[in-house]
């Protein structure tokens, strides 16, 4: 199972609130109806946005909920839980408005089936027709008590406030032996943005991460364009950030041309 994400949700400020999980919407009443601890269609989500009834209970669900305890799929091979997720404590709006994947797919096509040259600006051009700007921060980390750490930070400073308004981490593979590696995405509304894009990669850095994170829009996600299997030889990691310890800052380099 490929762990980056195929969707393009995004969070806006403006009523009425709504929270897009694997295709549906949901609006805030129907995830206000429910606890903190929502599970639907594979997504487990804490929405910070709830009252509390007493202050440990983020903790209590993060403990939980630790990625490299929760499994992807159960006995019978189903899925069981696809993301682990926190809804910032921000009133927002998990959902990009006016965005249109079928359009996007439908233009997609036409233009691998044509001789158009394929390069980030092409790319480009079709994400802001289609308005599938979104896009995350991400870090691949192994199974175990590192990428529980790192969660734990992220979900801790999203449910905060400081850090976005969502972020989503995948669970156990327990379908996989080769591999063990788990992705926690951290989202902006536009990857076209550099600054938006800067501003949340110095907050996930305060929020106390120092390994390596990359970022790609959504858009290649939704188009399938990954690293190893694309004839383009696009770069689907548009940017990445090595935080430097000794001058305890991070540099990011942008990766817009083709390999």
């Amino acid at each position: 199972m490929n762990t980056e994400d195929n969707n393009s949700a995004i969070f806006n400020s403006n009523p009425p609130v709504k929270f897009k999980i694997s295709g549906k919407i949901y609006t805030a009443e129907e995830l206000a109806a429910a606890s903190h601890d929502i599970v639907i269609n594979g997504w487990v989500v804490y929405d910070a946005r709830k009252p509390r009834k007493e202050m440990d209970h983020f903790e209590n669900w993060l403990q939980k909920y630790l990625p490299s305890k929760v499994m992807s799929y159960n006995n019978q091979g189903d899925i069981n839980v696809a993301w682990i997720s926190v809804i910032s404590s921000q009133r927002s709006e998990y959902y990009n408005k006016g965005e249109d994947l079928e359009g996007l797919m439908e233009s997609w096509e036409d233009l691998t089936s044509s001789r158009r040259s394929i390069d980030y600006h092409t790319i480009t051009e079709l994400a802001k027709k289609y308005h599938v700007l979104s896009g995350k921060w991400m870090i691949f980390a192994k199974t175990g008590l590192k990428v529980d750490h790192f969660w734990s930070l992220i979900a801790r400073a999203t449910s905060e406030g400081r850090l976005g308004s969502v972020a989503k981490v995948s669970p156990f593979n327990n379908s996989d032996e080769d591999g063990k590696t788990h992705v926690i995405c951290m989202y902006n509304e536009d990857y076209t943005d550099e600054d938006s894009v800067k501003a949340l990669e110095s907050a996930i850095r305060q929020a106390g991460i120092r390994c390596q994170l990359h970022y790609k829009p959504d858009v290649y996600t939704h188009c399938g364009i990954y690293r190893n299997n694309n004839k383009w030889k696009l770069r689907p990691i548009i940017y990445t950030s090595q935080y430097d310890i000794q001058k305890q800052d991070s540099t990011i380099k942008q990766h817009f041309d083709q390999e």
